[in-house]
């Protein structure tokens, strides 16, 4: 993937290096690539892995208690709904990142390219205060995007327990009327713990997938424009063939 973004930037139109830092191109290819082989061999397979242990514990319950289990699942669509507005939130906090980070990498790739101007200018203070604003700024939106993540797993988890709890409550008012034994009940919470914790983890695996779509997107972008560029040569080339023939 990396060969192949290498590939997609050295094919890229001149006018495109004129727009881009060479700090952030570097960025790109170290910081962007990461991000896509991240999402690739760990969120997505633990977004499956989750999502395929929720169902399954989902229907366990559904086995024991049909009733406690539509009472249980009632939160599923409301984790579902805030997941979906936190992963937003997260990506575009990441594509904030990114295009910090690669202005950061700009900085410091301008600095160490003409070091010797500037030990000849006398410009050392100037591109080190230049160097620790590009990093303040990193580091205060990395601090955001986290105290995002950490505020959506606080809640996350609480929504997850309160479903827990209330299926304890109702199960035991189940148990008292004799529509269920407690050790039915014992095994139903414990698939419901189950439950709501893959659900936790499949919505942070999801946010984490949201945040490296969000720092791959200048990657995914060039990939996209060299396929593009692919396609055009392939249809030109045949349009070439096909005036040859007719001729």
């Amino acid at each position: 993937f990396r060969t192949s973004t290498f590939s997609a930037l050295l094919h890229s139109d001149v006018g495109f290096f004129d727009r881009s830092a060479t700090g952030e191109l570097v960025s790109i290819l170290a910081q962007d690539v990461d991000a896509i082989h991240h999402a690739i061999t760990l969120h997505l397979p633990g977004l499956l892995r989750h999502g395929i242990a929720s169902v399954l514990c989902a229907l366990a319950m559904l086995a024991l208690s049909p009733r406690l289990t539509l009472t249980a699942v009632l939160v599923g669509p409301l984790i579902g709904l805030v997941a979906a507005a936190v992963g937003v939130g997260v990506k575009r906090r990441a594509v904030e990142q990114q295009r910090q980070d690669a202005a950061t990498a700009a900085v410091s790739h301008e600095a160490l390219s003409a070091v010797r101007a500037i030990k000849a200018l006398g410009e050392e203070a100037q591109l080190e205060a230049r160097y620790a604003a590009e990093v303040s700024e990193c580091c205060r939106l990395s601090l955001r995007e986290m105290a995002l993540h950490k505020l959506w797993n606080t809640a996350n988890m609480s929504m997850g327990c309160l479903a827990v709890v209330y299926c304890l409550r109702a199960g035991g008012a189940a148990v008292r009327a004799g529509e269920l034994t407690t050790g039915s009940l014992v095994s139903f919470v414990y698939y419901a713990y189950a439950c709501a914790t893959a659900i936790n983890d499949a919505a942070n695996a999801y946010t984490a997938l949201a945040a490296a779509a969000g720092r791959a997107s200048k990657a995914l972008g060039l990939l996209d424009e060299a396929s593009a560029r692919a396609a055009a040569a392939v249809e030109a080339e045949a349009a070439a063939a096909a005036a040859e023939a007719a001729a």
